[in-house]
């Protein structure tokens, strides 16, 4: 059962990454992404942004990893989409220790956890599509894409077509 789509965004060449994204998307939006494409994610939001309507409105969360706390910035989204900055600055690695947050660690934890949290694995108790739009090309992030693709019941070969 197809329970949603992985686009695996900031890799795509040719602005392929909001085209699956505006037709016809109206159920929830899962974006990640690392320092390196934020000016992917205002592409995306703009596009997001041009296709909202009162019957047609899409809902979601967008998380992007940052260095610092000083690199987070004005980020102006639709009514029903929430931004989450994760400074790895003032986070940690692994639970419990005292470790560095590494590049994508807190994507990938903020990620999964979402995931968890919001999606039953039930289309008909979840209610709408979900598309996830992962950005960036570092092995963390490719990781969380193969995690995603297997949380949300998509095909490899379908999330490649997009």
């Amino acid at each position: 059962m197809d329970k949603g789509s992985v686009v695996e965004g900031g890799v795509v060449e040719g602005g392929v990454v909001g085209s699956p994204l505006t037709t016809g998307l109206s159920g929830q939006v899962l974006v990640a992404a690392d320092e390196t494409c934020i000016a992917e994610v205002r592409d995306l939001v703009s596009r997001l942004d041009a296709i909202q309507s009162r019957s047609r409105r899409t809902r979601g969360q967008i998380f992007i990893e940052v260095a610092s706390a000083a690199d987070i910035e004005l980020l102006e989204t639709p009514e029903l989409i929430t931004v989450t900055w994760l400074a790895r600055d003032v986070r940690t690695g692994d639970p419990g220790t005292s470790t560095a947050c590494a590049p994508g660690q807190a994507l990938g934890r903020s990620v999964r956890a979402w995931v968890s949290e919001m999606c039953t694995g039930d289309a008909e108790f979840d209610g709408t599509e979900i598309t996830a739009v992962v950005f960036g090309d570092t092995e963390s992030i490719s990781d969380l894409r193969l995690d995603l693709i297997a949380q949300l019941g998509v095909e490899t070969a379908e999330s490649a077509a997009l």
